[in-house]
């Protein structure tokens, strides 16, 4: 990668810091968020998921919020968002490893820019931590990884690279752990 594409993908992920930035001054972004924090907040205290709280999601939708309250405290909707910029920051990332592994370097800019840019303004309550940001990152990791096997099976490398295409379904499954809508 050269300096300047470097530079390029640390502008991209510091462009998803400052614009979900203002997450980090807002409690509850959107009313999901309240739902699963309320769930969160209940296992946290010791008490079963899905029987002290009514939850339609996934599991890991929950547990998103959950292993981050047990890390920083219940309630802590600071850090949940905190998190979650890190995490859109990695689903940026990725983005761009797919767009480099699959065509060149400037593909894989122009699409992390794209995602960066395009996940984060359609609207001020996007910017709360939801299963369709959540399901992004596993999603990509799933074709990431689906994209490494299929460039080494056109090298007939195929018993070589298995692990690529089980790392690809596990990622994808967690993505539909994350939302049910990440299957279809």
């Amino acid at each position: 990668m050269t300096r300047q594409s470097k530079y390029l993908l640390a502008t991209i992920l510091f462009v998803v810091f400052l614009l979900r930035f203002p997450s980090l001054y807002t409690t509850i972004m959107d009313i999901d968020e309240s739902q699963y924090g309320e769930f969160a907040v209940k296992v946290v205290d010791g008490m079963p998921p899905y029987a002290s709280s009514i939850g339609e999601k996934p599991p890991l939708m929950y547990y998103y919020y959950i292993w981050i309250f047990k890390a920083f405290g219940k309630n802590n909707y600071s850090m949940v968002h905190a998190v979650t910029i890190l995490w859109v920051m990695a689903s940026a990332y990725v983005i761009f490893l797919i767009g480099r592994l699959r065509f060149n370097e400037s593909v894989g800019l122009i699409a992390a820019l794209f995602y960066a840019v395009f996940s984060t303004t359609h609207e001020p309550k996007i910017i709360s931590t939801n299963g369709e940001t959540l399901m992004t990152l596993p999603l990509v990791l799933g074709i990431y990884f689906f994209s490494l096997y299929e460039q080494r099976v056109d090298n007939n490398e195929r018993q070589k690279t298995l692990h690529w295409i089980g790392l690809a379904g596990i990622f994808t499954g967690m993505g539909f752990l994350f939302r049910h809508q990440a299957a279809m």
